[in-house]
């Protein structure tokens, strides 16, 4: 299940990385950039995020999601990067979210974003929503 899940987040965020928000970018070139933060780098980045900076926020659930495989670790920080609006961004924690709780926990929070994105972008929204009936379908078997 973790690896579907870690495929379907991968998946994700390539499709999302053509839609990404320009003040969302990341001066990253390589994945090794983009993951590969050392513990000085890493706490500053954290600092930066938990005082608003979304694009830092964004890098360090980044790191934690794909960089160390540990999704939930991500969350708390992919959160602080969707409070800023991009709607790929909120797509990428929906998607980590189904993928990491169970959706009876997660519900609630997933619908609101789906609610969110879909104001933004329509048809990211009709991708998430899709996904989210896929995945209630697929409890309700």
């Amino acid at each position: 299940m973790r690896k579907r899940c870690l495929f379907l987040a991968v998946s994700v965020l390539g499709v999302l990385g053509g839609c990404m928000n320009k003040t969302m970018a990341d001066d990253a070139k390589s994945s090794a950039t983009e993951f590969g933060l050392g513990p000085h780098e890493l706490m500053q980045l954290q600092d930066r995020a938990t005082h608003g900076d979304c694009p830092a926020a964004l890098r360090v659930a980044r790191y934690y999601s794909l960089g160390r495989n540990e999704s939930v670790a991500a969350i708390p920080w992919l959160r602080r990067a969707a409070s800023c609006g991009s709607s790929s961004v909120k797509a990428e924690l929906v998607y980590l979210l189904v993928g990491s709780y169970p959706f009876s926990e997660i519900e609630s929070e997933v619908n609101v974003l789906a609610d969110e994105i879909e104001r933004i972008d329509a048809a990211l929204g009709m991708t998430v929503r899709s996904e989210i009936e896929r995945v209630k379908k697929r409890l309700a078997r």
